[in-house]
């Protein structure tokens, strides 16, 4: 059985904060980053975008910090108490960071995982277990497309600066006529290159970013929704409500309630 130890979501750490042990962690230590960060582990520097995936294994030196902004990530430290085999039988990489597509759906699957390990109900131990199993296969699907797609030339160098500018900055104003004349390309050209390299559309990205990062002010912060909204990109704090609703299942408002409560 999997069992989480502790964990977060949308946290958030200072410019060049350091997070890391020179000793490794005694259990798993599973990120999910939604800024740039910078990886140091047992010696190899890695330098990745928004949407990057780390899973250490015990006692592997690490750390990690954003050179360039803020450092935001989802993260579970857990261990694994008798089905070593069955873990390690997941087509996964370890100790590496290696590009996720679809940074939303597993940040919400961490978030359920970490909702239900805080819970008090009779069956979260099973229910964790399960959701992390979830997770884990889910990213190996995603691992598994991506070893085909991404690339390492030119275009897709300038696609993963612009994709970091994204979740980075979600507030801009990110038409595709802007993103494509970031990196000087043809509407048509763009949103097939974008979609072959993160399997994802450019809109679809922005709105995750924006999402992502409303997340983070309604959990963290009493800042009202309206300005939230505008915080986020929205013109409309009635297009916001419904994005957001779509993406969550919830509205801004009662995301925030539910959350608070399992806060406390």
């Amino acid at each position: 059985m999997i069992k989480i130890d502790i964990g977060g979501c949308n946290t958030h750490h200072p410019k060049n904060f350091v997070i890391g042990k020179a000793q490794g962690s005694r259990d798993y230590l599973l990120i999910v980053t939604k800024s740039e960060a910078v990886f140091n582990i047992n010696g190899e520097i890695y330098n990745m975008p928004p949407g990057a995936f780390v899973l250490f294994k015990q006692n592997v030196p690490y750390s990690y910090y954003n050179e360039t902004g803020e450092y935001v990530n989802d993260w579970i430290h857990f261990g694994c108490t008798d089905d070593e085999e069955m873990l390690n039988s997941i087509e996964i990489i370890y100790n590496k960071p290696v590009l996720l597509y679809d940074i939303a759906a597993v940040s919400g699957i961490i978030s359920m995982a970490i909702k239900e390990r805080y819970s008090d109900r009779i069956y979260n131990e099973n229910v964790v277990n399960h959701y992390m199993y979830i997770l884990l296969y889910s990213i190996a699907q995603q691992i598994a497309k991506t070893k085909d797609t991404i690339k390492y030339d030119y275009i897709n160098l300038k696609l993963r600066e612009l994709r970091s500018r994204i979740y980075n900055e979600p507030s801009l104003n990110w038409t595709v006529e802007y993103m494509c004349s970031e990196i000087s390309l043809s509407a048509s050209y763009f949103h097939h290159v974008y979609k072959s390299v993160f399997n994802v559309s450019c809109i679809k990205d922005v709105i995750n970013a924006r999402v992502e990062k409303a997340k983070y002010y309604l959990l963290q912060t009493s800042i009202p929704i309206g300005n939230i909204s505008d915080m986020c990109g929205y013109r409309s704090e009635m297009h916001f409500s419904r994005q957001f609703k779509k993406q969550t299942g919830m509205s801004p408002r009662l995301y925030r309630e539910r959350m608070y409560s399992v806060k406390k």
